[in-house]
């Protein structure tokens, strides 16, 4: 009879949790039972209190992953536990480090709700497909957010900061800011256009040509009204 190897017991893990800003359906405290009770499910032990990593825009607080790696290279742990991938990090970049540091010290990854079991073959590669899958979301995410933004720019909506010289915003009748051009800057347009096109004068002699004690001129600025005005010719 051939005796199949099970995975070597880590009886001491160090639990990671993480509040996320943009999902509040699971707090820290609900993370911290859940491991607890994997734990004592799986006839496991944690080496401390699940460590709270505090995460700040994309970033999360590498102090909790840091410490917990640091008690595994001194033997105080075998392997970190978590509720979820995203608990752990934000990227793929990230987990692979995480993972191939864990790897190199023999330590496990372990995921309660996506069960991956970085011990075994199977957890390894369902670990690397939920990562490189996790990223893809990101990504779909970010393109749909910067198509929203082109879509909006495209209507002429204001997408906030500061509103370009020979422009001014409106309120629509949806409630949305839009721009609009600016009629009382439209004659120093007028002028930039004819002094480029008729006199031939460069957008450095322009600058300085407009510039009064009331205003200062820089050449960006008269180049970029130039060029807007003749898109819209």
């Amino acid at each position: 009879m051939i005796k199949v190897p099970t995975p070597k017991l880590h009886a001491q893990l160090v639990g990671i949790v993480r509040a996320s800003t943009l999902q509040q359906s699971e707090s820290t405290a609900t993370q911290k039972r859940k491991i607890i009770e994997y734990a004592q499910r799986m006839d496991m032990r944690l080496a401390c209190d699940p460590l709270e990593a505090i995460q700040s825009g994309k970033l999360i607080n590498r102090d909790s992953v840091e410490h917990a790696l640091d008690l595994i290279r001194r033997k105080k742990a075998t392997g970190i536990i978590v509720t979820r991938l995203d608990r752990l990090a934000r990227n793929l970049r990230e987990l692979l480090r995480i993972a191939h540091e864990l790897r190199e010290l023999d330590a496990a990854l372990i995921c309660t709700e996506q069960n991956i079991d970085t011990r075994t073959a199977e957890g390894r590669l369902f670990f690397h497909m939920m990562g490189a899958l996790a990223e893809f979301e990101r990504e779909l995410i970010k393109d749909r957010v910067l198509e929203g933004k082109e879509q909006a720019k495209l209507q002429g909506r204001f997408m906030g900061g500061a509103v370009p010289i020979g422009f001014e915003t409106y309120t629509g009748t949806d409630k949305k800011v839009y721009l609009r051009p600016a009629k009382k800057d439209q004659k120093i347009i007028a002028e930039i256009v004819r002094l480029r096109d008729e006199e031939g004068l460069s957008f450095q002699d322009i600058a300085d040509k407009l510039t009064s004690s009331k205003k200062t001129w820089h050449i960006t600025q008269v180049r970029r009204l130039y060029t807007r005005a003749k898109e819209t010719v």
